[in-house]
């Protein structure tokens, strides 16, 4: 009867320990996970503010071609 208690005594320990180590690696992936999808929002925005900068200078680019155009046309 001791060494079945024993043993459920060692299983339980075991149990107990292999879910604390797993529970600390599935905090680090999900800190890992965390970082880098804050990173990838970081390029997003930069990305979309790239985009808006780069519209902002084609519509500049096309007006003063239109003025141009319209300018040596009539």
């Amino acid at each position: 009867m001791k060494t079945i208690q024993k043993l459920y005594i060692i299983i339980v320990v075991v149990i107990a320990v292999s879910s604390i180590i797993s529970s600390v690696f599935l905090y680090q992936d999900n800190t890992r996970l965390k970082q880098d999808i804050e990173k990838r929002e970081i390029l997003l925005t930069s990305a979309l503010n790239q985009d808006s900068t780069w519209r902002v200078k084609q519509d500049s680019i096309i007006k003063t071609v239109e003025k141009t155009f319209f300018f040596l046309c009539g």
